[in-house]
This record gives C-alpha cells, sequence and structure tokens, in this order.
C-alpha cells in the first residue's frame, strides 16, 4: 500500500465537527481506528479475490461522513466495493456488481 490511504486517515483525524458548514461530526477516534484496521488487514492478505486487481489494495477514496464516519471506497473492473467505519467503530461493507448488491459486517459478532 503506497501510504495514501493511512495519509488521508490522518487528515481526517485533524477534523472538527461541523467541518461542511452543515453541523457534520468529525471522524470519531473508534471510526479511524476501525479504517486502519481494515487497511491493515487488507494489506495482510495474500490472495486477491477480485480480478483483475491493482497491485495493492488502495482504495480510490477516503473520505468522512456526516455522523462521525469514515468511508473508504474502490471500484475495481466494474464492481464497486465500499466499506464504513461507523463513528461506534463497526465496520459494514456493500458491494455492488451488475446493479446487484450486497450489504455484510466485518468482522462478523462472531469474530470480535
Amino acid at each position: 500500500m503506497s501510504g495514501e490511504a493511512l495519509a488521508r486517515l490522518d487528515e481526517l483525524a485533524a477534523m472538527h465537527d461541523d467541518w461542511d458548514g452543515e453541523g457534520a461530526l468529525a471522524p470519531t477516534a473508534a471510526a479511524l481506528a476501525a479504517a486502519r484496521q481494515v487497511l491493515e488487514r487488507l494489506e495482510g492478505m495474500a490472495i486477491r479475490p477480485i480480478r483483475p486487481v491493482p497491485s495493492s489494495p488502495e482504495p480510490h477514496r477516503v473520505a468522512p461522513g456526516p455522523c462521525g464516519e469514515v468511508v473508504l471506497e474502490w471500484e475495481i473492473g466494474g464492481i464497486y466495493l465500499e466499506c464504513e467505519c461507523a463513528e461506534d467503530g463497526r465496520i459494514e461493507w456493500m458491494h455492488e456488481i451488475g446493479g446487484h448488491t450486497t450489504h455484510w459486517e466485518w468482522p462478523r459478532r462472531e469474530e470480535v
């Protein structure tokens, strides 16, 4: 991983409430920690289940959400993948392939 996503998380950590001028909350420590966990776990994966894939799992977008969450997004070969690291540290995923959308939580509750 090039570190661009981690550098962006550092930028998000410096944000303050009302960063959008409309009352949005700054990303929480729990959301930022969850996003770092996702990036570290993906970098450590030995297999790449989606083809074609880039040489690293670097997301193309790392952004704050209005409720203190952090959103990571990938677009790879017509597949859209989104990871929302919620303000309480929950990690929720969504992917869209050919108009079909699937949602799940990771790690699953039994893994925690």
